[in-house]
């Protein structure tokens, strides 16, 4: 069930390009597209534009995809005001590195890039040996194996040592069944919510619980990370490719306002007010989604916050194999606190960006006689 639902994850970002993909003539070096889109700097001070490289920045390294974070990487490293990679990034090499992670070798990898993030040697032994291996080889059948049925059998080796050991059901009290039947209707994560409901299914055993706390907890956690990911800072390179086309357009309108005849001054000038002003609505969007993103990043906070604080509290073979992925999803969670409030900050800045300069070109109220 996690293999198929981690694929899953994995294809969801692949869809994120249909959100505004930027085409190559359109923006190759020298084409009008590129030449209007570099007017952009006017309306942009630095503290905005430095956005746009922290955005990078981050999915260089938080990015589901190895592709895409190297490509971001790449960007972000070597970008100056001459080869200015970051708004390239943004402009198409997103949209261009998002379709290459739809070859099999990169969903692969990416594949067994999620799996190296989601376990841990402790409680996994036998997946991460396997998963080192697959990633260490230059051989795609040795990957494709590896997707295909060698995580699956490495899992059922591990579950097998548990299962032997015995210490693990051993420790399972009421309490810690009843923590798992409440994350299946109350976890604010799909993931684990699902993952906690085949836990405890109609049929299910000592084994199921045993599973959840030592690996599926934690797996599907990261999944429900990942994907709150893709659905936003994905949609936030659609919005950023949108404003500076909305931009490059309201600069375009402005300049004809600006050197207008006495005849057409009013009428262009209102005109370019109605294009700031449309860079100005642009931003609704971006603004609700930020400020529900830090609601949802503040709830799981939250609560693994109060999952890391039981599981040192209980103890035990079980809780204690929660303790380390309950640490990274509060630092992860909170690093996505800030996120939210810092892209925020972004789209507040474009909204009065975009007010002034309307107001800056607003045509003057024609005096009253006398």
């Amino acid at each position: 069930m996690i293999r198929h639902a981690l694929r899953a994850t994995i294809a969801l970002g692949l869809t994120a390009a249909v959100f505004g993909t930027v085409s190559a003539a359109a923006a190759a070096p020298g084409s009008p597209a590129a030449s209007e889109r570099s007017s952009l700097g006017a309306f942009k001070p630095a503290a905005l534009s430095d956005h746009d490289a922290a955005l990078v920045r981050f999915i260089a390294f938080k990015d589901p995809y190895p592709l895409v974070r190297r490509t971001a990487y790449h960007a972000f490293a070597y970008d100056s005001p001459t080869v200015p990679l970051v708004r390239r990034f943004i402009d198409k090499d997103f949209s261009l590195a998002l379709e290459q992670a739809q070859a099999t070798e990169q969903r692969d990898e990416a594949f067994i890039d999620q799996i190296l993030r989601m376990h841990d040697d402790a409680t996994s032994p036998h997946v991460m040996t396997e998963a080192r291996r697959a990633r260490a080889s230059s051989l795609p059948d040795v990957k494709a194996r590896f997707v295909a049925d060698g995580y699956a059998k490495a899992r059922l080796a591990d579950r097998r040592i548990r299962e032997s050991e015995g210490k693990h059901v051993a420790a399972l009290k009421k309490f810690d069944r009843d923590y798992v039947l409440m994350l299946s209707d109350r976890a604010p994560g799909k993931q684990v919510k699902i993952s906690a409901a085949w836990a405890t299914r109609v049929g299910s055993t000592d084994a199921d619980i045993v599973e959840f706390y030592a690996f599926t907890w934690a797996s599907a956690s990261r999944m429900d990370l990942d994907q709150h990911r893709i659905d936003y800072f994905h949609r936030e390179m659609a919005w950023r490719r949108s404003i500076a086309a909305l931009a490059d357009e309201a600069l375009v309108a402005q300049r004809k306002a600006e050197n207008a005849s006495a005849e057409t001054e009013h009428a262009l000038r209102q005109a370019a007010v109605d294009a700031w002003g449309a860079v100005a609505g642009q931003t609704t969007p971006a603004r609700v989604a930020w400020v529900d993103a830090r609601k949802v990043a503040e709830e799981q906070a939250a609560l693994w916050a109060t999952v890391l604080a039981d599981a040192k509290r209980f103890g035990g073979p079980n809780w204690g194999a929660v303790t380390d992925p309950a640490t990274k999803s509060v630092e992860e969670w909170d690093e996505e606190i800030t996120a939210a409030n810092e892209r925020a900050a972004y789209w507040n800045g474009v909204l009065r960006q975009a007010q002034a300069a309307a107001d800056a070109v607003r045509p003057k109220a024609p005096r009253s006689a006398g």
